[in-house]
């Protein structure tokens, strides 16, 4: 085997080995349940979908919150609907400044 055979070898290893190692982190998600999960105009954590899934609500519904709430404290944002309201707890993110949403509830009236 030459020097360029070789080489080619190594690099051709080294490339399906990086590929394995990115299709692992691709499917395991983010490390840490916080971690955002990237969109376009928001972020989402791995928290606000267990929680959304938990309420049956997405990320439509978080969205219509921050957009036009009709209470705003902090990180906390409330908008009422006629049987129900719902909350949304949200931090602007540090590199960007999109809105990161990391919980969502919703509270029978």
């Amino acid at each position: 085997m030459d020097i360029f055979e070789e080489i080619g070898k190594t690099l051709s290893d080294e490339i399906k080995s990086t590929g394995k190692h990115i299709r692992k982190q691709v499917r395991s998600g983010p490390a840490d349940k916080h971690a955002p999960i990237r969109s376009n105009k928001y972020l989402f954590t791995k928290n606000f979908y267990t929680k959304a899934a938990e309420w049956g609500l997405s990320e439509a519904d978080a969205i219509d919150v921050y957009d036009n709430a009709d209470k705003k404290e902090n990180n906390i944002i409330i908008k009422k609907y006629t049987n129900y309201e719902l909350g949304i707890e949200w931090s602007a993110d540090s590199v960007t400044g999109l809105p990161v949403i990391d919980d969502i509830w919703k509270k029978n009236d």
